[in-house]
């Protein structure tokens, strides 16, 4: 052999020799018939089976007196690349570690690197030359492929463009599987982010982001996932899951095989892909599960699970056969969404024939009935600008969700867009990419009416101040102080101030002299931390506080065990006046009386078991 060669060999053998226990040594020396006594050193025994090892002759020679089950192993540690872990070298061949090892063919080494970590057997490369190499591997047999109605395929771009098109509009519960990918809006409803909408529209850009995502996700178990261990430190998750990706990605591209056949190939070229990826934990507890326990279901679940849903593989409708497809992230050409009629019974009020009547133009209010009529449906394959479409979704009702989604641009939707912060010419403007062409005629018209009716009529808060005569306000309002407040007059006793300038502007007439009586729910409003939602009016807080104070005195025992009630009722009571607080505990005096009134007189359990008998009898 060449210098370097046997320089190399030489090499690892003596770091081999040199992790080996001195007892294990003198065993190989004695194995080899070298001299040795109780004297010879450590160094001394390693430098005699060394030169003995790395005679090529001599080591034919003992590789050729091995039988077939020590062969068997070597053959298996060559095509490991040199290495194979104990339980591997077991079943293969009971006891051929030991034999081996004691022979200076293979070394028990620990790893702390590589895919094979911990516990390995090793075999010098002098050793390995000799061994033949193991033949390619053929692929497993090709089939029959299935009709097209019976392929499966997945798109990991629409998928992900579908499961937040669901999460956005309608808010479910797997928000937090995409939570990466939304924001939170003002009202803490999940909403895209602006960089996703962006990818949406670079189809392969995103799919190759995706598939580095789950290449690299330490989060995700196949072990879990397949239903083998709820243990996800068995074994390094990245390694296992690159093992099954090269068993995979030696497959043919586009070639139907038998799930069956995929997994007798896997079991006879590489019996222990999954097994070389478990760590001392995972051995212990899964050496003992057969590959229909272990392998089997792993290498299914991977095929049908993450495979398919990255749209690696192409599935038969049945499951029982799989094609690999080409590459994942190849870019795909952009297709455009198109216009369909919207089925009307009705003519369309926008026909050239009634094209100029006010009602139509958007000039009077259209009829009830028209505001969930549908002006078109857009039909958009799967391959459109998925980013726009997720913004104009805002603006459209899903009808239908496929590989031709349906939408419908209806009034009801296009208004909540607005009222939400749309616009029309945003609208306009996604509906014109999506399409790539000009919008038809009639679209653009109803597009146009909606812009011109949007805002005509305004709901605004607002806040009275009210006088009981016109001098009084008239007063109130004549300081250069109290002026900038006032909006707009509204009566001779009535004017209107800003809803967030309310609890302002009483103050400022407490300053002038002025005792104004301001409404409880503004009081409860101004403090975030006590203000209940919706609208709260005084009506309702007398009423809350009557009944409290009635409940008091009636059930003061049942009261004391409602957390927050006692500190509930003094927060009420001091919202209001003295005079009126007044009035209040006298309606809860009365309201008091009646229930205990109705306690009384209401039968007990044995008077209403009599009643109950008579009536029987």
């Amino acid at each position: 052999m060449p210098a370097w060669q046997l320089f190399f060999a030489a090499v690892r053998l003596q770091e081999a020799l040199e992790l080996t226990a001195t007892a294990t040594l003198r065993r190989i020396a004695g194995q080899h018939g070298l001299p040795y006594a109780d004297s010879t050193t450590r160094s001394e025994l390693i430098e005699r089976i060394g030169e003995r090892l790395l005679d090529a002759a001599y080591l034919d020679e003992q590789v050729r007196g091995l039988g077939d089950g020590e062969r068997g192993v070597l053959l298996a540690v060559r095509a490991r690349a040199g290495e194979l872990r104990r339980p591997q070298i077991d079943r293969a061949q009971p006891g051929a570690a030991e034999t081996l090892s004691e022979r200076g063919l293979l070394f028990r080494v620990f790893a702390t690197a590589g895919l094979l970590r911990g516990e390995v057997f090793t075999a010098p490369d002098e050793l390995l030359d000799l061994l033949p190499a193991p033949p390619p591997a053929e692929p497993p047999p090709a089939t029959e492929s299935p009709p097209p109605a019976e392929r499966r395929t997945s798109d990991p771009v629409f998928s992900l463009f579908a499961l937040v098109s669901a999460l956005t509009r309608r808010g479910g519960h797997l928000e937090r599987e995409v939570r990466g990918w939304l924001v939170h809006g003002a009202d803490g409803d999940p909403a895209v982010s602006p960089s996703l909408s962006r990818l949406l529209d670079r189809p392969g850009e995103l799919a190759q982001r995706l598939w580095r995502a789950y290449l690299t996700d330490r989060g995700w178990s196949e072990l879990a996932q397949a239903g083998i261990s709820g243990h996800d430190d068995l074994a390094d998750l990245v390694q296992l899951r690159q093992a099954v990706l090269d068993a995979f990605e030696r497959l043919p591209e586009n070639t139907w095989i038998r799930l069956d056949a995929f997994m007798e190939w896997v079991e006879q070229t590489r019996p222990a892909l999954v097994r070389e990826q478990l760590n001392a934990r995972g051995l212990v507890e899964l050496q003992s599960v057969p590959w229909e326990g272990l392998e089997s279901p792993l290498l299914r679940y991977c095929l049908l699970g993450p495979l398919y849903w990255l749209g690696a593989v192409a599935v038969s409708a049945d499951a029982r056969q799989f094609a690999r497809r080409p590459e994942r992230a190849k870019a795909t050409a952009v297709e455009a969404c198109t216009w369909q009629q919207a089925p009307s019974d009705r003519p369309d009020p926008l026909h050239s024939s009634t094209r100029m009547l006010p009602k139509q133009m958007g000039i009077l209010p259209e009829p009830a009935g028209m505001l969930q009529e549908s002006v078109g449906v857009l039909l958009a394959p799967a391959r459109a600008r998925l980013g726009s479409l997720l913004q104009a979704e805002r603006y459209l009702v899903l009808k239908e969700r496929g590989r031709l989604s349906r939408y419908e641009l209806v009034q009801s939707n296009v208004a909540g867009a607005l009222s939400s912060g749309g616009s029309i010419g945003e609208c306009r403007q996604l509906l014109t990419r999506l399409t790539q062409t000009e919008l038809p005629e009639a679209i653009t018209e109803r597009l146009a009416a909606w812009e011109r009716r949007f805002g005509a009529l305004v709901v605004r808060p607002a806040v009275l101040i009210e006088a009981r005569s016109q001098g009084e306000l008239d007063d109130a309002l004549a300081g250069a102080q109290l002026r900038p407040f006032l909006r707009v007059r509204l009566g001779p006793t009535v004017a209107e101030v800003a809803a967030a300038d309310a609890l302002e502007l009483a103050a400022r007439l407490h300053e002038a002299g002025h005792l104004p009586r301001v409404d409880a729910a503004l009081r409860l409003v101004s403090e975030p931390r006590r203000a209940y939602p919706g609208l709260v009016d005084e009506q309702v807080l007398e009423f809350l506080l009557v009944s409290l104070l009635a409940f008091r005195q009636a059930r003061p025992e049942q009261l004391a065990q409602l957390e927050g009630s006692l500190s509930l009722l003094d927060r009420l009571e001091r919202q209001f006046p003295r005079e009126r607080l007044a009035e209040l505990h006298a309606a809860a005096d009365h309201l008091a009386g009646e229930l205990a009134t109705a306690a009384a007189t209401a039968p007990g359990p044995r008077r209403r078991a009599k009643r109950a008998r008579r009536r029987r009898t």
